[in-house]
This record gives C-alpha cells, structure tokens and sequence, in this order.
C-alpha cells in the first residue's frame, strides 16, 4: 500500500508522515511538496516529489496503478498572514484540490482525505456581520473546497472523506493559530489580547488528531464528512485562562480586549460520535494536562 501525502513540509502532512512512519512501517509513503517548501523534516523513510501547481497534471505516469494507494491533500497557500484573505491565492487551492482528485482518480486511488476547518462553520455568520476578516475568506475558500470535491468525487466514482479539524496544538505548532498564538505572545513576555470568547470551543493534540486520520485512510468508512474533535468541547475563555493561569501571568489573557467579530459557534458543530462510531475511540490526550507540560518543559 502506499500514501500519497501533498503539503507533505507542513505541520499537519508532517505528522502524519510520522504517525503512519511508526504505525505501520510497510507502507510506502511519496510526501509531495512544493519546490521551494524545505523537506528537511520529512521522515526519511518517506519518498519525496516535488512539483508546483503547474506539474500536478504531469504526475500520473510516476505511481504504479496496480498498487493500492489512497491520498491525504493537506497542500494549501495562505492559512496564514495576508494572503489568508488573498482570494487569487484561495482560489488557486481551490483549483489545486481539484487537480489532485483527478490525479488521484487517474492512478487508481481508493480515497482522498481532504483537511478541513473548524472555521468553515464561521459562513452561517456571515448574514449577521457587517465587516468580514482573513478567517472568512479562508472559511468560504475551505467549503467551497468541499463542495467541490464532494460533487467532483461523486463524478469521477472516487471516495472523497473530508476531514474537519478543530483548533489543532502540539510541539512543532508554528500555524499562528490560537494555542500557537497565545503560548508564543506569553514567551516574548507580550500580551494575548482576544475578543469576548464566550462561544463554545474546541482544540485537539495532534497526536489525537493524526490518529483519527490514519483510521480513516486505512478503514472503511461509512461517510464523505467527519468532525475530528476533542469529544470535550467549552467556553472559549476557559480554555485562555487556563493557559495563563499555568504560565503564571494570567493577567497578559486579556479577554474583551479585541472587538467580537460576530461570528458564532454552537455545540452541535462539535458533535464526534459519528467518527467514533466508524473508527472507534481516537482520544487519548487530555488538555489540562498537555498544555501544562508543554510550559513546564518550554516544548512549542
């Protein structure tokens, strides 16, 4: 069996890499990564490809269609920084996820697991705010990626499984997201300033995460859409205090201190018993626990 892993330079393509490295050393893995992206914390056992959008089309005749391979398209432009709201940049991840389903149909894959977000929910917001942010532009260039794929994976007869993805932590973080953020403005001794964090949340250690994934790459599964989640979900805040509680400068969490974008969450968005129905209980990591060690050690 081999996996095909694209963004294979970045955190989530990284671990995963990892994960299945050490999970089942049999299978053969091609980490697929932009030309310019540094490979260097690739694990060693994995082959690499690089290719720019241009070469994507060029890539068939380089896999076996005899062996049995399935995809996890992880590659995207802008998760981060100012082209987050770059629509050129969007759209060109949206075309990008529609070239790798057609390769990954062309060489015989069984199923493309696509990396989604959390905040692909901040769209039901969007008739209720008068100003918009990089994160919805990021959340309408991720479901319209997932519409897409669902109705080009139906064309084609290919499985597409959407995975989306709570807040993610864990060491090697380097996203900007919302663990990754507070830890790094508390080490340089700055502020952490949010908005009113009253809505219900939800972060999952990337250990948790990858093995929920490598479950759905290696067993049947029932369905195109999975929320991959803590199964613990709470009030955003509790979450932050917590995190400067446990560094000792509570008083740099400053709740309130940013304006409330208008987007809103609901519990129901956090539901994951219909993954563990398909692969079984992933969660093993708790977060009290995690993020503690994590500052006691100064491990990011």
């Amino acid at each position: 069996m081999r996996v095909i892993v694209t963004g294979a330079s970045g955190f989530l393509g990284r671990a995963i890499i990892d994960k299945i490295c050490r999970q089942n050393p049999d299978i053969s893995i091609t980490a697929i990564v932009r030309k310019e992206s540094d490979a260097s914390g690739i694990d060693e056992k994995a082959d690499i490809l690089y290719a720019s959008f241009d070469d994507i089309d060029s890539l068939e005749d380089l896999f076996n269609r005899e062996e049995k391979k399935i995809m996890y398209h992880f590659a995207w432009q802008g998760v981060n920084g100012e082209d987050k709201r770059n629509i050129d940049v969007q759209l060109t991840n949206i075309e990008m996820a529609m070239k790798y389903i057609r390769l990954a149909k062309s060489i015989n894959c069984d199923k493309v697991l696509m990396a989604g977000t959390v905040a692909e929910n901040a769209i039901e917001s969007i008739e209720n705010v008068s100003t918009v942010g990089a994160a919805m532009f990021y959340a309408a260039a991720k479901t319209s990626t997932r519409m897409m794929a669902e109705v080009l994976g139906k064309s084609l007869g290919l499985s597409i499984v959407w995975m989306q993805i709570a807040n993610v932590y864990g060491v090697d973080n380097n996203t900007g997201n919302l663990i990754s953020y507070t830890l790094k403005q508390l080490d340089k001794g700055q502020s952490a300033d949010f908005g009113p964090a009253k809505q219900p949340y939800d972060f999952i250690h990337i250990d948790d995460l990858t093995e929920a994934m490598y479950r759905l790459g290696i067993m049947h599964t029932n369905k195109s859409f999975y929320y991959i989640g803590s199964g613990k979900p709470r009030v955003l805040q509790e979450y932050l205090r917590y995190i400067g509680e446990v560094y000792g400068k509570p008083e740099q969490i400053r709740i309130g201190r940013r304006d409330d974008d208008g987007i809103k969450y609901r519990l129901d968005m956090f539901n994951i018993q219909p993954l563990i129905n398909d692969i079984g209980n992933y969660v093993k990591r708790d977060f009290e626990y995690e993020v503690k060690a994590m500052i006691e050690r100064g491990i990011r």
